[in-house]
């Protein structure tokens, strides 16, 4: 029998990949089966090398977190860096937390600006806050209040009530 449409060339792996998230997410949170991170960690495995945009950053916060695994930052920044790659804010953000803390790789303050920056123009509310942080009290960067409090203002008008209080402070 021939089907009416088309689902594309290599259909069933963007299928198996879908599942294979769904499966790790069960295990990950407990939900029908009993948690186990090791089985979470393997099907998010297999979710993201089927190419599964979310998979790479979950394994990446399973390291970063320790969660089933050995904390790991080296194995974080591997799997954040490839979720990065394919545009994911959260795992930009958490590399440019990486990078202004120096949690796993050589503290880079201009590393960590770009990272966050990335995030951030993805309106990332966290990102848009450390950026005003940064421009703040000059990590990294020259201080402006300026700059700060157009950050602020953006993390704040996604309801980032750190951003609100620190725009205030900054107004007087």
């Amino acid at each position: 029998m021939l089907w009416p449409v088309s689902f594309g060339e290599n259909w069933h792996s963007k299928v198996y990949a879908g599942h294979s998230h769904n499966l790790a997410d069960m295990y990950c949170k407990g939900e029908g089966v009993p948690q186990d991170y090791d089985k979470a960690r393997h099907w998010y495995e297999k979710a993201a090398e089927r190419g599964y945009s979310d998979a790479p950053r979950i394994l990446g916060d399973m390291y970063y977190e320790g969660l089933g695994v050995p904390q790991d930052y080296n194995m974080a920044r591997q799997w954040y860096e490839k979720a990065a790659a394919q545009d994911d804010a959260a795992a930009q953000y958490r590399l440019g937390t990486m990078y202004h803390n120096g949690w796993g790789v050589p503290q880079k303050f201009r590393t960590a600006r770009g990272w966050y920056e990335a995030a951030a123009g993805q309106n990332h509310a966290d990102a848009q806050k450390t950026l005003g942080d940064m421009y703040r009290y000059g990590e990294g960067i020259k201080q402006n209040d300026k700059k700060a409090c157009q950050w602020y203002k953006k993390a704040a008008a996604q309801g980032h009530e750190e951003a609100q209080k620190a725009l205030n402070a900054l107004k007087g």
